[in-house]
């Protein structure tokens, strides 16, 4: 908020070291972008279907070289990667991710997301 003189718009300076975890994250997060221009977007599920169901707890998406799973859900969600690789692990909120060969997935992997997490993949 641009007009709020506060507590809550001030910046405490001093206890950045106890924010570095997350300083590390949006770190990786603007280097990743920096690295990658964003054109179409194509959207997947965790196949070829997107879930666009009034519950849907999960949704995929590539645009250009990053290819992103979001699981919504409590439990992990199993995704096939719907575009061509080679992909490798750019980017996880809960921690790292292992990529599974898959025969049957375009992107000729799968990977597991945690509950509740974002993973970002790069060709």
């Amino acid at each position: 908020p641009y007009d709020i003189d506060g507590a809550v718009t001030r910046v405490e300076w001093s206890a950045a070291s106890e924010w570095r975890e997350l300083t590390d994250f949006v770190t990786q997060l603007v280097a990743l972008r920096h690295r990658h221009s964003l054109a179409a977007f194509r959207f997947h599920g965790v196949g070829p279907n997107i879930d666009e169901g009034f519950y849907s707890r999960s949704i995929a998406w590539n645009v250009g070289d990053l290819y992103v799973m979001v699981n919504a859900w409590w439990e992990p969600l199993g995704f096939e990667v719907q575009a061509a690789g080679p992909w490798r692990p750019a980017l996880a909120t809960a921690g790292s991710v292992e990529l599974e060969p898959s025969p049957t997935a375009p992107g000729g992997v799968r990977c597991a997301v945690p509950p509740r997490s974002i993973v970002v993949l790069e060709r």
